[in-house]
């Protein structure tokens, strides 16, 4: 450790301590001692396995002592090996008691040891190796009084802040920005979009005193700001569109939470109703659509789809994924990692592993999944959807009048004599199997592989590694049929394609399958089933 690293322990030590006072009369033991034993001895003694077995933590186990034997006599100093060494800076190691503590110790042994609160909260104060309940970041928060500046120029409560920071550090600050160069920052800070040639036009003929606020509040009305700021709460929330893991599904659904945060941004929503909605809002709001898609928070985040066959290995799954619940919602909501308490209490802040385990009972019912829900629209959508509705019958009698002019030409053409029908499609590669495995048409020959043998017509498989392969195309391939005519050797066989295509590796292909996923059923078979539909 660095000498500046030692002088900032030393004096955060001094801080965290120097309001242990020396009580006149009687000792509290709730208010002057246990805070003591808790910042300065817990650490050590206390927790399922306590230095030299002597845990501080509980009245019982003080009293019973340690390796050492009894180490607390109540009213006697003489017979107190706890005293003992506290007086003689023997503990805590490296940083005994100061005065102050060493009197509060002493008066309350003296006076009889008097117990209180039991068990001690180990977190109930900061210590130089943990936060406790006292941490600055968990204090409630303070309103703070904007500090008067002299300038006019700093009208904003949150520029004077700037400025008195300013005046400290004798600083002076920049030098105002013109109009044009406002419009901009403004327009990538709210929206992440250049302002339109109208906007910047706009704002620069506005001479109101206002020009500034009505600048920012047309940007504010924009859903462009929705759409830039949800990016990073998305973000926040580990949000994706697939699950990842080994198949990395597509979530076709997932943009519905999307456009949820979107929303709630551009339409303000107070934070609180934007935390509620999106930890339960298909609890307490069941006929809201909107407040069903909010709780895609919870599922955001990756998903690994492949299950198990060990009942074990499901459970420790299971147990992984709630783990990642409480892990996002306490990342999100609270700046803590409470995941790290799923094994033990945590080491720097002040969360148990029984609260991680209450959080964790708290969001066990949340699985992975598509619903449906029901949605009564607002009386605003169903003026909106009347519009559409309307606007959907416009087009279609305008693509009805285009279909018709053309199907008239069409026919007029085909009844003089006058049409040219489409050139059909012609095949690639053809293979009859007329005694041989030749391409009939090109040059893609086949070469019987693993026992594969042709008999009369056709190509005869054994169904376990036989098969025929061809040479690499020599173009590429876009869109493509592939059509086999197979008699199955029977009907209950799974896997195992009739025709394929494929890259050299076989990582990429499309072929037909029979029993591949379902039973007794023919299927496009896919790499990965990346595209692949069931029947």
């Amino acid at each position: 450790m660095t000498p500046t690293a030692t002088a900032s322990r030393c004096l955060l030590l001094a801080s965290l301590f120097a309001s242990v006072e020396i009580p006149a009369a009687e000792v509290d033991f709730d208010e002057n001692v246990a805070p003591l034993i808790a910042a300065r001895c817990l650490s050590c003694h206390s927790g399922h396995e306590p230095k030299g077995k002597l845990d501080l933590s509980r009245r019982g186990a003080a009293l019973a002592g340690g390796e050492s034997g009894a180490v607390l006599q109540p009213g006697s100093l003489e017979n107190s090996l706890l005293w003992e060494y506290v007086s003689t800076d023997q503990m805590p190691p490296k940083h005994p008691l100061a005065a102050e503590e060493k009197e509060v110790l002493r008066k309350w042994i003296q006076d009889g040891a008097r117990w209180g609160t039991d068990v001690i909260d180990p977190f109930r104060v900061t210590t130089s190796q943990r936060a406790g309940y006292d941490w600055w970041s968990f204090r409630p928060l303070q309103d703070s009084e904007p500090p008067s500046v002299p300038d006019a120029a700093w009208r904003r409560p949150i520029d004077t802040f700037i400025h008195a920071a300013l005046a400290r550090a004798e600083l002076q600050p920049s030098a105002e920005a013109d109009r044009r160069t406002l419009v901009r920052r403004l327009s990538f800070d709210l929206l992440g979009l250049p302002p339109t040639p109208q906007q910047v036009a706009t704002f620069l003929q506005d001479d109101s005193p206002r020009a500034y606020e009505n600048l920012v509040d047309r940007m504010l009305d924009s859903p462009h700001y929705g759409e830039r700021w949800a990016r990073h709460w998305l973000d926040v929330v580990r949000y994706g569109e697939s699950n990842g893991f080994e198949y990395d599904q597509p979530r076709d659904h997932s943009w519905h939470y999307r456009n949820w945060v979107i929303d709630a941004l551009n339409q303000d929503m107070p934070y609180d109703e934007f935390v509620r909605q999106q930890l339960a809002g298909d609890v307490l709001y069941p006929e809201q659509s909107s407040a069903a898609a909010a709780t895609g928070f919870l599922v955001a985040g990756p998903h690994n789809t492949t299950l198990p066959a060990s009942t074990k290995m499901r459970m420790a799954m299971q147990q992984d994924e709630l783990e990642d619940l409480v892990g996002v919602v306490s990342q999100t909501f609270l700046g803590l990692t409470a995941n790290c308490a799923r094994c033990h209490d945590h080491k720097f802040d002040p969360i148990s592993q029984r609260e991680y385990y209450q959080l964790a009972a708290a969001l066990a019912g949340v699985q992975h999944g598509e619903r449906d829900v029901k949605n009564t629209p607002s009386p605003e959508q169903l003026v909106r959807i009347e519009q559409l509705e309307t606007e959907l019958s416009m087009a279609k009698e305008s693509v009805q009048e285009i279909d018709d002019t053309v199907r008239e030409d069409v026919l007029r053409e085909r009844q003089e004599g006058k049409a040219t029908g489409p050139e059909p499609p012609r095949a690639y590669a053809c293979w009859e199997f007329d005694g041989d495995l030749q391409d009939r048409i090109g040059s893609l020959h086949g070469q019987a592989l693993g026992g594969a043998t042709v008999e009369n017509g056709f190509l005869v498989l054994d169904g376990r590694a036989a098969y025929v392969e061809t040479p690499r195309l020599p173009v590429q391939l876009a869109e493509k049929t592939l059509e086999a005519w197979v008699q199955l050797g029977n009907l209950e066989q799974r896997g195992g394609g009739a025709i394929s295509v494929q890259t050299t590796g076989g990582g990429t292909f499309d072929a037909i399958v029979y029993g591949e996923r379902e039973p007794g059923r023919w299927m496009g078979g896919r790499n990965v089933f990346l595209r692949t539909h069931a029947f």
